[in-house]
């Protein structure tokens, strides 16, 4: 695929006439397009962030909140956006500035909501209920109280469209997770959401700490209408210019290979070093299907003396929490196992932020997309015979983690691996694409074409005589490349939102996750607020849930042993 910048598809207006706004295009990278493709039927890949706050309810009217979105959706071209998807090969975005800053407002107003909802009806409403975003929505914010109060007579209550629950077992709540928090202020809730291939985690939660800095501040509702406008004076000035608003795509933004030779070799290396991954280790998935994809997210929080407890034994060991998670997974596996097939090893795989490693964007916006991928293949065995075995073995699994993650990233090769990545993961979706379009457009197993019957090969001597081809050799069977589970490992998010700025607001709990596809799961960790945070989004009908239960449990009461010396 091309990696245009992008072009003008519509003549400028006229000097200082806003009437007719430009409208610029480009096609999604290989990357982006990997994320859009899936998402099309179901909303899989779907972003979202959930924060639990305090906070004066005099601070959240329809107008204050409606402007501080307008400025954040016009600074963010892409937020704005919609997506045109021509071909499974031609899909692309489409931007044209809004006609003036009252339209802005409007836009914003169109999306975004009020609700009379707790975090868990929030939270499951977006999983679980009709997809909130679409090709010409890529972007939706709401904010929910669970109290109906003479201060918030904005929201109506929303669970008209919840799933019903009925027929399902939810994981029991957390202990350490309250549905209120004391302190000032009314209990509030606040969910951002944005499709994935418009960008990463770190957009969403960049954006979530502006959004409470600029509703918090000191500027009246006035101001933040005049900045709303000059938003819009920027945003229509820059769309009028040569260079497209639309931020690069990832693969337009990494350095091509320097020749042919280098090209090849790039291609030959990544094939390797895929080759070198090795998993053997999976979920077990129920032998009948349960019921359609349903998303349950237990989530645990630590106390911010235990949070400290954690880090602090993790660096005593020389490895951080992030790397440490990586040997929980594999010591609650194995505890799950028991010396089953232990001659597989376990793989996991996780998210990489590429934006360290490449060129500084062009464009002021931070919503693009800019991750690879890095997996840590670790043994499934843990010896039990020796004295404090466990333990020791847990810690050198640590610092596998570790070296394995410092040798991928600190490789020369990273990017042109990211790149051949992006290309690989961009066929099989146009390729799964194909089968969800047959799938719900009613074609089910119809679209799929019978095989043809395997016929011997024969070779014809001069006299016309046919006989039998001896069958080549079988190649030698390939290990197996299964990943156990993925990470999302976004570190320390307390220095992303700086709380000192707003402090009328008070965050207390942060949920991220995506609308997770039927039989997936997603491990999060984290620092939010002071505390270390587990969070484990998986489809509830996809895996046997005792196993995933045993799992999760596996990990909480791992860090309660191991990392609180």
């Amino acid at each position: 695929m091309p990696h245009a910048t992008g072009e003008l598809t519509s003549p400028v207006a006229a000097k200082g006439d806003k009437a007719q706004s430009p409208v610029w295009e480009r096609p999604l990278g290989d990357s982006e397009l990997s994320y859009f493709l899936p998402s099309r039927h179901e909303g899989i890949n779907d972003m979202f962030v959930h924060i639990g706050f305090h906070a004066p309810p005099a601070l959240f009217t329809p107008d204050r909140v409606a402007a501080v979105w307008a400025v954040l959706r016009t600074r963010h071209p892409l937020l704005g956006a919609r997506i045109d998807p021509r071909s499974y090969d031609d899909v692309r975005f489409v931007y044209s500035p809004p006609k003036s800053a009252a339209a802005a407002i409007a836009s914003a107003r169109d999306n975004m909501e009020f609700r009379v909802q707790s975090k868990d009806d929030l939270v499951n409403t977006y999983l679980n209920g009709p997809r909130t975003l679409s090709n010409d929505r890529l972007s939706y914010v709401v904010v929910a109280t669970p109290h109906d109060t003479p201060d918030f007579p904005y929201a109506a209550p929303n669970n008209s469209f919840a799933p019903s629950l009925a027929n399902l077992t939810l994981l029991p709540p957390m202990p350490s997770l309250q549905n209120t928090v004391d302190g000032p202020g009314q209990e509030f809730h606040f969910l951002l959401a944005a499709p994935h291939c418009l960008g990463d985690g770190m957009a969403l939660y960049r954006m979530s700490d502006e959004f409470f800095e600029m509703l918090a501040s000191d500027k009246t509702d006035a101001q933040l209408k005049e900045l709303v406008h000059l938003e819009w004076e920027r945003a229509v000035a820059g769309a009028e210019e040569a260079t497209c608003p639309i931020p690069e795509p990832l693969e337009a933004r990494m350095p091509e290979p320097s020749s042919r030779l280098a090209s090849a070799f790039e291609k030959v290396d990544y094939v390797r070093s895929q080759d070198r991954l090795i998993g053997g280790h999976s979920f077990p998935r129920p032998k009948s299907k349960l019921g359609p994809r349903h998303i349950v997210f237990p989530t645990y929080a630590f106390s911010a003396e235990k949070s400290k407890k954690v880090i602090k034994t993790c660096k005593a060991h020389g490895v951080s929490f992030s790397h440490a998670l990586f040997a929980l997974c594999n010591l609650a596996w194995a505890r799950i196992k028991r010396g089953e097939n232990v001659e597989q090893p376990m793989m996991m795989y996780s998210a990489l932020n590429l934006r360290p490693y490449l060129p500084p964007s062009e464009s002021l916006s931070y919503w693009f997309l800019s991750i690879g991928y890095f997996n840590v293949v670790l043994p499934s065995f843990f010896p039990r015979d020796l004295p404090d075995a466990e333990r020791r073995i847990f810690w050198h699994r640590a610092l596998q983690a570790k070296r394995q993650t410092s040798k991928y990233v600190g490789s020369p090769f990273l990017l042109g691996r990211s790149r051949q990545m992006g290309t690989e993961r961009a066929k099989r979706a146009k390729t799964w694409a194909k089968e969800d379009d047959a799938v719900f457009n009613g074609l089910g197993n119809a679209a799929v074409q019978p095989k043809a019957p395997t016929v011997p090969a024969v070779s014809v001597t001069p006299a016309g005589d046919a006989k039998p081809v001896p069958a080549p050799a079988p190649a030698p069977k390939k290990p197996p490349s299964v990943a156990l589970v993925g990470l999302s490992l976004l570190g320390d998010l307390d220095r992303v939102f700086h709380h000192d700025r707003y402090p009328s607001v008070r965050l207390h709990a942060l949920t991220p996750g995506s609308r997770v596809r039927g039989g997936g799961t997603l491990l999060f960790g984290y620092t939010f607020a002071g505390k270390l945070w587990l969070n484990l989004p998986w489809d509830a009908n996809g895996f046997d849930r005792s196993v995933i239960e045993s799992f999760w449990d596996g990990l909480v009461r791992g860090v309660n042993e191991l990392l609180l010396e």
